[in-house]
């Protein structure tokens, strides 16, 4: 639940806000007895001090490190978990999910102790009958770099991606965002405006048919009077909300526009820094790479 609806509810009291719940799943389920519930709970984000209706995301000044931080234990004593904890999917239901498995793993291994786990999980073995010295030479070769285990180059090539995005972040700033759309619909700058007007006029219908002082419209029934409304409103009426797409379209398209210009900037300049920085950088990467082959040259050998 977002927008005008979200600021509705959250200044609806406990029971109008369970009779509207009851009433939709009346409406789902026709055929059944959908009584009221004989316990709620009402959440109301907004009002709370810890939420404030809102989600996590990257403010001027921060990185996705941050998330990492939030998420770091305290004395192997207080644990975190939610969205704003998990830097992979922040702001999702995944991402609160996803933080809750970390959350529940890094408890066991505050009381069990972290499970050590082989690696390579299957050792690297070379056939006895083709065995000679270049084989060898390449297995001692990837043994040398303590790398016979592909996490460990891939945790090393992730640290250096972390860096080389650091660096272009602490340079650039942020890649350029998609602009916003302005409604380019005019009944949707109707509805806007008058939403509660309309509301409050079913609202009154609702409790007069059914005879409840606590009776309110269903969003549905809401929407199709504010159709309604809109269909009979005179041409004087409709044409501001005309005009204003009119304006909205244009400046609609500048921002795109715009947008692909800085966008294509932006890129440009990230390449060219990325180059520069992987030049700066070139024998790490290629110490990578040796190792990469190496090890690729020892797992063919053993397979033939």
């Amino acid at each position: 639940m977002a927008g005008e609806a979200a600021e509705q509810t959250e200044i609806e009291s406990d029971h109008q806000l369970v009779n509207e719940a009851t009433r939709l799943l009346r409406d789902i389920f026709p055929d059944k007895n959908v009584p009221l519930p004989s316990e709620s709970i009402v959440t109301r984000w907004r009002a709370d001090p810890f939420s404030r209706g809102t989600y996590s995301y990257i403010s001027p000044g921060a990185t996705g490190e941050d998330y990492d931080l939030i998420a770091k234990p305290v004395d192997d004593l207080l644990f975190f978990a939610g969205e704003a904890s998990c830097q992979t999917h922040p702001a999702t239901v995944h991402g609160a999910y996803i933080s809750g498995l970390r959350a529940a793993a890094e408890i066991v291994d505050s009381i069990l102790g972290p499970i050590q786990i082989p690696s390579p999980l299957i050792p690297l073995k070379v056939s006895q009958d083709r065995s000679n010295s270049s084989s060898s030479s390449l297995k001692r070769s990837a043994e040398s770099f303590h790398l016979e285990s592909p996490s460990s180059v891939k945790k090393v090539k992730l640290d250096n991606e972390k860096e080389l995005n650091r660096a272009i972040y602490q340079t650039l700033g942020e890649r350029p965002s998609k602009p916003n759309r302005s409604a380019v619909n005019p009944f949707l700058l109707y509805q806007k405006d008058y939403w509660f007007i309309c509301k409050a006029k079913c609202d009154e219908l609702s409790r007069q048919a059914a005879g409840d002082d606590d009776a309110k419209a269903t969003r549905n029934e809401v929407r199709a009077a504010l159709g309604q409304m809109w269909r009979d409103s005179t041409t004087e009426e409709k044409r501001p909300y005309l005009e204003s797409t009119i304006d909205n379209k244009a400046s609609n398209v500048v921002a795109v526009e715009e947008f692909k210009f800085q966008l294509a900037e932006w890129d440009a300049a990230a390449e060219a820094f990325k180059q520069t920085w992987r030049n700066g950088h070139a024998n790490s990467q290629k110490t990578i790479d040796d190792v990469e082959s190496a090890v690729l040259m020892v797992r063919t050998r053993s397979l033939v």
